[in-house]
């Protein structure tokens, strides 16, 4: 049986979507599978006479058939199976344009921060903005449930330092919007476990760097650090609330990414997510980036004891840059994608917000001159279609870019021209190559 409160549908000019919030899925369907899911879901005594005043030229018969088909296939979708293609035509045909919102927002709820990590690439601790205040965060997330976004990724600063925290999370579950919070746990303790433990679609992401107070705390710079976050795993555990761990990969632990693993495990997470490091904000002067072939054995080391653990319980995908393209020799075609999208979806399916509601494409270009109006100027609606930072990365043509790097064969499906962020801040040209692709040696 599928249950209205278990999904977001939002309509969008190639049909819509529909977002599946416990498997945090979406299926894109055409015009046709998103009006009878529509009507599905608002529970009517008749929904195929409805449907017959939409499409008058259909015969019951046959509309009675395609919406069951539909039912069936969206049943067996949420199941996790691969449903039959002729069963019914929902898969939807769209072009690679921004949406009409993003589906997800990258929200730096502060910057205040009660630790000092060595590679934050925001320089959180040290800025300080007029945050948004409680009526104006309910009023942003009112707009995005009316707007259909479903996903707040939220960072900082450490989001708990907010005294209005939890009451925030509590607004996004009302308003059926998944909150993955990514926190250093510092401030977690058994009442706010328990409560956290109530949210029925809070993802909670805790970022540790090390198994021992001895690495962890030397690159998060805290006194106590560690212990502390051994207390919140502990009350996090008794509440019942899953977890998962991540930790940035640095010149400091990379000996001990093995041991943290077990770490991870005995400690109840349900997963380890190994971060490579950007060079960005306060890293940039310290001088912990690991280097691309040490970084490509720490990857082999991790795919080989990830057998001893539960599937997809290590994951490491992110740590080797491009990996599609490592050891390959490059490959050009003949004529340059210069038709295809740049940019991994900032401005098209998703976008930033500062702690004072400034929008901005990239969470990783948040300063001013990056930043686009706030909330307290007009509505995110409007932020969204009009903001300076999202038109600059929608409007990145792929022909602006190096030639090689059009022509590349993984350009298209893969690397879409790597990340901007990257391209602008390391190697201080914003339509340049990305620093950490392989194939470097062959820019104009």
């Amino acid at each position: 049986m599928l249950h209205a409160r278990d999904f977001v549908l939002r309509g969008e000019t190639f049909g819509g979507m529909v977002v599946h919030l416990p498997t945090d899925r979406v299926l894109r369907v055409n015009h046709t599978a998103f009006a009878f899911l529509r009507h599905y879901f608002e529970d009517l005594p008749d929904p195929l006479a409805r449907l017959s005043l939409l499409y008058p030229r259909t015969g019951r018969e046959r509309l009675q058939r395609d919406y069951e088909g539909m039912v069936r296939y969206l049943e067996a979708w949420v199941a996790g199976e691969h449903p039959e293609k002729d069963a019914v035509a929902v898969k939807a045909h769209h072009a690679d344009g921004p949406l009409s919102a993003p589906t997800e927002v990258f929200w730096e709820i502060t910057w205040k921060c009660n630790l000092r990590c060595r590679y934050c690439y925001n320089h959180s601790g040290e800025r300080t903005v007029e945050e948004l205040t409680t009526g104006e965060c309910q009023d942003l997330i009112q707009q995005w449930q009316c707007l259909g976004v479903y996903k707040a990724i939220i960072g900082g600063g450490e989001p708990f330092l907010r005294e209005d925290f939890l009451e925030i999370l509590e607004m996004l579950e009302a308003a059926s919007i998944i909150p993955i919070v990514i926190s250093n746990g510092t401030l977690i303790d058994e009442q706010m476990a328990a409560r956290l433990k109530r949210l029925r679609w809070l993802r909670l992401s805790i970022s540790l760097d090390g198994p021992t107070a001895e690495v962890n705390d030397a690159i998060r710079v805290s006194s106590d650090g560690f212990r502390r976050v051994q207390s919140a795993l502990a009350a996090l555990r008794k509440a019942g609330m899953p977890f998962t761990l991540q930790a940035v990969v640095t010149q400091i632990n990379q000996h001990c990414l093995a041991d943290l693993a077990e770490f991870a495990r005995q400690e109840g997470a349900t997963s380890l997510e190994y971060r490579r490091l950007h060079a960005f904000g306060r890293s940039r002067g310290e001088h912990l980036a690991v280097g691309r072939e040490e970084m490509e054995e720490l990857d082999g080391q991790l795919e080989r004891i990830s057998a001893s653990y539960p599937a997809k319980f290590l994951n490491h995908e992110g740590l080797v840059p491009m990996r599609y393209a490592q050891g390959k020799p490059y490959q050009g075609n003949d004529c340059p994608n210069d038709t295809c999208s740049v940019n991994c979806g900032p401005g098209r399916h998703n976008c930033g917000l500062t702690p004072d509601g400034r929008i901005i494409a990239c969470s990783y270009l948040s300063d001013a001159d990056w930043q686009g109006p706030s909330i307290r100027e007009m509505p995110f609606s409007e932020l969204w279609r009009t903001a300076k930072p999202l038109i600059q990365f929608r409007s990145l043509s792929a022909a602006e870019l190096p030639e090689y790097c059009r022509k590349c064969v993984f350009f298209g499906e893969e690397c879409r021209g790597g990340c901007r962020a990257n391209a602008y801040i390391r190697a201080g040209d914003w339509f340049g190559h990305d620093p950490d692709c392989p194939y470097s040696e062959f820019r104009d």
